[in-house]
């Protein structure tokens, strides 16, 4: 039965012994209003009854971004979503400020590149990004992250780590003796190494390029790119990755290895051990922390000064039980970014410590990630990368 109380409210009810019990249905008008038309919309406004949950939406205009949901001119919410339990009648505003919607690291999308063939490696340096391609003597370069052009490498092979530094960018070829340089990126000199090993990672600091080999312990470094001489680390193992920060340079190993190594100058190298043995993949250096992170089941670990290592929380979706995994990691807008092989899924951690998944705009064999400019720019093998910037979508 339906029953109307002297307020006008719509009641019903009936009891067991007859007896019409009245119960108040009551509704309550939620109002939304954007600050600013032209910076912003909003949904989410009407009528609802009390002890519903709701959800208001705030839309920027692109160039702005949500600053606060706002009652009585009092912040009720930073989040563009904002959920509650209605009580009562509620007028909400929307306050809009300049910025984007957007935030690099977190938002990805896809870009077109010209060849479909196995990315392995990117950098940003002068400019401008360039990728090398891991087969035949293909390098791409971009000014923007979104329109890429062709060139080429000075021969054939299997071009692997690129870095950029001193006014050149430089590549090094796996299982030779050969690397190459470039002040722009789209035309390219040989260099020849003192020797031959697998080259798998190349970084630079300090005034100097420096080189680590996988299965080895060789390593070389250069001032210029060009002329090179070589040295030795601590140890034979699978050296992976190498980085500089804090006035010095970090190597790590994989190969189910805990091996690691440090040098201020490049030449002359210290071991030292990562929390546990691994198949340790990529080292970067950012917010006054290094950042290691394992190829197969997303373990990280960090360290102040290159020296003393910390296990901490493995990377979202990343356990023994699946296929996801991680094969690089960088550092730029305050966060590192983690990216890896067969899955659409990447990761990014402000402190290096906690980590965040995020969606990649496809599931593709993700090789490497580099930031610059406001963009991180991502890998892979195929005629696809992927690119994210506060700017928002490629236009």
């Amino acid at each position: 039965q339906s029953f109307l109380s002297p307020d006008g409210a719509s009641e019903t009810g009936h009891s067991g012994d007859g007896y019409a019990r009245i119960t108040p249905v009551v509704s309550y008008r939620i109002t939304v209003l954007s600050e600013d038309t032209e910076k912003g919309t909003v949904l989410g406004g009407g009528t609802y009854e009390s002890g519903m949950q709701v959800t208001v939406k705030a839309s920027p205009i692109r160039g702005y971004k949500l600053s606060a949901w706002q009652e009585n001119g009092q912040t009720v919410s930073e989040n563009a979503e904002y959920t509650f339990t209605v009580t009562g009648d509620r007028t909400l505003t929307a306050v809009f400020a300049e910025g984007s919607p957007y935030e690099a690291g977190v938002d990805w999308w896809k870009v077109d590149n010209p060849l479909e063939v196995t990315w392995k490696s990117i950098t940003y340096g002068n400019g401008k990004f360039v990728a090398v391609s891991s087969k035949y003597n293909f390098v791409v370069y971009s000014v923007d992250g979104i329109s890429w052009t062709m060139a080429n490498l000075p021969s054939s092979g299997d071009w692997r780590g690129v870095t950029y530094g001193n006014g050149k960018f430089v590549v090094i070829k796996y299982n030779t003796n050969k690397a190459a340089y470039s002040t722009d990126g789209i035309t390219w000199s040989e260099s020849t190494l003192p020797v031959t090993a697998k080259w798998l990672d190349i970084a630079y600091g300090n005034g100097k390029f420096v080189a680590v080999s996988y299965s080895d312990n060789r390593l070389v470094y250069s001032t210029d790119g060009v002329n090179w001489a070589q040295t030795t680390l601590p140890s034979i193992a699978d050296w992976a990755s190498i980085t500089y920060g804090a006035d010095k340079f970090v190597a790590i190993a994989g190969g189910n290895s805990d091996k690691a190594a440090y040098s201020m100058n490049g030449i002359d190298w210290h071991p030292t051990n990562l929390p546990s043995s691994s198949s340790w993949k990529s080292v970067t250096y950012g917010n006054d922390k290094f950042v290691a992170i394992h190829t197969w089941y997303g373990e990280v670990a960090y360290s102040e000064d290159g020296i003393n290592w910390v296990k901490s929380t493995m990377l979202p979706e990343s356990n023994s039980n699946t296929s996801r995994s991680y094969s690089s990691v960088t550092y730029g807008e305050g966060k590192f970014v983690a990216v890896g092989p067969n899955t659409s899924i990447a990761a990014y951690s402000k402190d290096g410590i906690n980590w965040i998944a995020v969606n990649l705009p496809s599931s593709k064999a993700w090789y490497d990630v580099a930031y610059g400019d406001g963009k991180f720019v991502a890998t892979a093998f195929g005629a696809e990368f992927a690119y994210s910037s506060d700017y928002g979508p490629p236009v």
